[in-house]
């Protein structure tokens, strides 16, 4: 893995983690606000669908983010690659035309071509 495929990577996680611990944390205080409220119903689901919601937070966040990192990981691959075959096969080509078009093979005209074949 590259240095920027993981550093996407370690984000997504550290994203997901603070997903998941953020939604747990509020779910446990509105929890405790309904538990206080004689609500125990509310309280004990909200607990329970706050740390199920907070997994799939955590999940999503951390699954999105090692798609990501592969896909920039192709991509600077694709890129590398695709460079270094035009590097190798590239011809840089300067072309000067003297004179008019339409009398382009008179003798008093003529074409300078400079190239450069570059190296591998």
């Amino acid at each position: 893995m590259t240095i920027i495929g993981k550093v996407v990577y370690d984000a997504s996680k550290l994203v997901g983690n603070t997903a998941e611990l953020g939604i747990e944390l509020t779910g446990n205080v509105i929890s405790s606000i309904a538990g206080i409220s004689g609500k125990d119903k509310l309280a004990k689901n909200t607990k329970k669908y706050s740390v199920i919601l907070g997994r799939v937070a955590s999940k999503t966040s951390k699954i999105a983010g090692a798609v990501t990192a592969v896909l920039i990981d192709k991509t600077i691959d694709v890129t590398v690659h695709t460079a270094k075959y035009i590097a190798e096969n590239a011809i840089n080509t300067n072309v000067k035309i003297y004179g008019q078009t339409d009398e382009f093979y008179d003798e008093d005209k003529y074409i300078e071509v400079e190239y450069k074949v570059l190296e591998k």
